[in-house]
């Protein structure tokens, strides 16, 4: 199966996978486990906890806002 925004271990993340992943959470809400499934699904990543990771790296940098 191909996923569209696939992240290869070790890679980092890009502008693409940032912008999805903020755009994300402020669809689905933070506190919500479908949102880090749903991503961990598009990345086609085994665990969503380091995309929540990256996601709270990017709000504090200011470049999102928590719900």
């Amino acid at each position: 199966m191909n996923h569209p925004f696939e992240k290869k271990k070790g890679e980092a993340y890009t502008d693409k996978h940032d912008k999805l992943i903020l755009e994300r959470v402020k669809r689905m809400v933070y506190d919500n486990p479908e949102t880090w499934k749903s991503l961990a699904k598009d990345f086609n990543m085994k665990w969503p906890q380091s995309i929540k990771a990256r996601c709270d790296v990017l709000l504090r940098r200011g470049s999102g806002e928590r719900q």
